[in-house]
């Protein structure tokens, strides 16, 4: 039960972090739907939001740790995406 409510809070806070970055709705909703389909991807952004703690940690603001792990893992991100 505790599975499933955190991961449609996961999936919301995804959303909103997507539109926050300017990515246009239909993406959005065609990276959710990957998502849904395969959770390997949700684990995926999950290590990515660790990384961006640790940053942040260190002393990085929010944007600037966002943009660095994605640089980071546009790669991993690519290919679960295309699978």
């Amino acid at each position: 039960m505790f599975k499933k409510l955190r991961d449609k809070a996961m999936m919301a806070l995804l959303k909103r972090q997507l539109t926050k970055q300017g990515i246009p709705e239909a993406q959005i909703d065609m990276i959710l739907e990957k998502i849904q389909s395969n959770p390997a991807i949700l684990d995926l952004f999950k290590k990515a939001e660790e990384k961006m703690k640790e940053k942040q940690a260190q002393g990085m603001n929010e944007t600037a740790a966002a943009m660095q792990v994605q640089r980071e893992m546009q790669a991993e991100f690519q290919k679960a995406l295309m699978q």
